[in-house]
């Protein structure tokens, strides 16, 4: 029986981590505040921290690199349903 190999794709976000971790812990179950598990699919979130180099900088803009790893599928699911959910018009 061959094993298909975890499918990946990793989006780097400017949500808020706190409206990401609401969003993922209200349709998965939450494994730790930066891992939730769904069916055939699981996402790992890592924040990434303002480089404290930028002493200059007046703004911060949130980053997190959100990992969708699992079935491609289910994965490509998912990470379509997450896009919509935070589509956003500028404004």
């Amino acid at each position: 029986m061959k094993i298909e190999p975890h499918y990946k794709v990793i989006i780097d976000s400017g949500i808020l981590i706190k409206y990401i971790q609401a969003y993922f812990k209200a349709i998965s179950f939450e494994l730790t505040p930066l891992h939730y598990k769904g069916l055939k699919w699981e996402v790992i979130l890592i924040p990434m921290l303002q480089d404290s180099k930028d002493t200059n900088t007046s703004i911060y803009i949130p980053r997190t690199e959100i990992h969708f790893i699992g079935e491609k599928n289910s994965v490509e699911k998912i990470v379509s349903a997450y896009r919509l959910q935070f589509l956003s018009a500028g404004g």
